[in-house]
């Protein structure tokens, strides 16, 4: 699902509601302890009069934007205010988000995490799915901080951004993280991903409320099938979940660690809704 569709997405199901510890404008906050920052699409008249009336709103506010049907990072930039990208001048519109700055660190370094949803049944209220247990992390090369063009502080998908010096073991395994979440917070891993697990659902809940066929890969069929989503989230500051990207190829890529896992579930060689359940189940859950 692509960030402003997504984005429309949870305003059409939850409001534009204000952050007000941080004076941001989220969708999907409002007391639901996970929120996803203001996004918008520069070549629509009305989001991008929104864009320019949030970034007057709040002057120091960083941006970080990409062409609407870019991938694999290509076009990505920060920048300190919303004008660089309003003036980016290409046949594609842009997308442009509010860029979180006040984020938890993994030793000192930016990172966003890949959860992953097992889904058999989501037609409206009513949804049967998991949150595997396991979950992937991305680290940004270098220290947090400093100037936004430095985009190996600000991006974490380091395969794509300085492929030359990736190096796939600077990423913690899920074990070393939730070691180190439980280290720095003093409070239980378990508690972070129920606050993840309860974004999972309300952004499938919405998605399957305004987009009557997003439902269909995970309702229809036997019993036996069930669809796998990807959900990328990174933590601000207060460990609270901001929602970034819903994946429908939420494989890893190579060289990520767990990409032959999950290889053989991809949705790239088998479309979610014509999976069967014990493949992925043995794969995913055991």
């Amino acid at each position: 699902m692509t960030k402003h569709r997504l984005a429309a997405t949870l305003r059409a199901a939850f409001g534009s509601r204000p952050l007000r510890s941080r004076g941001d404008d989220a969708a999907g906050s409002g007391g639901r302890g996970w929120y996803h920052p203001a996004t918008y699409e520069l070549r629509c008249g009305a989001e991008a009069l929104a864009a320019l009336r949030h970034a007057e709103a709040h002057p120091g506010a960083w941006w970080i934007s990409k062409p609407r049907a870019g991938s694999r990072g290509t076009g990505v930039r920060v920048d300190a205010s919303l004008a660089p990208a309003l003036a980016v001048d290409e046949a594609c519109p842009r997308v442009a988000q509010r860029y979180v700055r006040d984020v938890a660190l993994y030793r000192g370094r930016k990172f966003d995490v890949r959860f992953l949803v097992l889904v058999r049944r989501l037609e409206g209220d009513a949804l049967c799915g998991r949150l595997w247990r396991d979950f992937w992390v991305r680290v940004a090369r270098d220290a947090y901080g400093g100037d936004p063009s430095r985009r190996t502080a600000h991006l974490t998908a380091m395969h794509l951004v300085a492929p030359a010096t990736f190096d796939a073991s600077a990423n913690p395994t899920a074990a070393e993280f939730r070691e180190f979440y439980e280290s720095a917070t003093g409070g239980r891993w378990s508690d972070a991903v129920a606050r993840v697990r309860a974004l999972a659902r309300d952004v499938l809940a919405a998605g399957a409320a305004r987009c009557p066929g997003f439902a269909t890969a995970a309702a229809e069929g036997p019993p036996r099938r069930a669809a796998v989503y990807g959900i990328d989230v990174l933590f601000d500051r207060a460990w609270t979940p901001v929602l970034l990207e819903v994946q429908f190829d939420p494989v890893p890529k190579p060289g990520l660690d767990g990409a032959a896992l999950l290889a053989a579930v991809s949705y790239t060689h088998l479309r979610a809704h014509e999976t069967l359940r014990y493949l992925v189940c043995r794969l995913l859950l055991e």
